[in-house]
């Protein structure tokens, strides 16, 4: 199973050249992750993309890249999970700020910051969420479009 996760289901990824079927299950999963890990970070040749734009990719990915049910399973997870790992990853205690997403899945969160009315609870997320998206980034910075 190592590097099946860079199979695609159309057959267009590598090492092996896997589709469909032949690409272990768990191997679909990680690579939606994978892929989402990729398009968040800060690499030191690129930045980090919008996450709207990030849902776009995913989006599109659907049924070539991706297996659909992976896709709708990541969406439906709840921010506050994945915002765990991406702050844990910068040394900041931000348990206030995630408490906020406790009830939002990531594709609400993309709704939201593509412009949706918050409802109840759900209002000034969004500054939350670019915050914490955009915490100790640069002067100036500019995520890729």
């Amino acid at each position: 199973m190592p590097f099946c996760h860079h199979e695609k289901l159309d057959g267009s990824g590598y090492y092996r050249g896997l589709k469909g079927e032949e690409i272990p299950f768990l191997a679909k999963i990680i690579a939606v992750a994978d892929v989402f890990d990729a398009l968040t970070s800060v690499r030191h040749y690129r930045n980090r993309m919008p996450i709207d734009k990030v849902h776009e990719i995913l989006e599109s990915g659907r049924n070539n890249h991706f297996e659909s049910r992976c896709v709708d399973a990541f969406l439906r997870l709840p921010c506050q999970q994945v915002l765990s790992v991406m702050e844990s990853e910068r040394d900041r205690n931000s348990s206030e700020d995630l408490e906020r997403f406790g009830n939002i899945t990531w594709a609400r969160l993309t709704e939201l910051v593509s412009g949706a009315e918050p409802k109840g609870e759900e209002e000034g997320i969004v500054d939350v969420f670019e915050r914490m998206y955009n915490f100790g980034l640069p002067e100036g910075y500019k995520a890729l479009d």
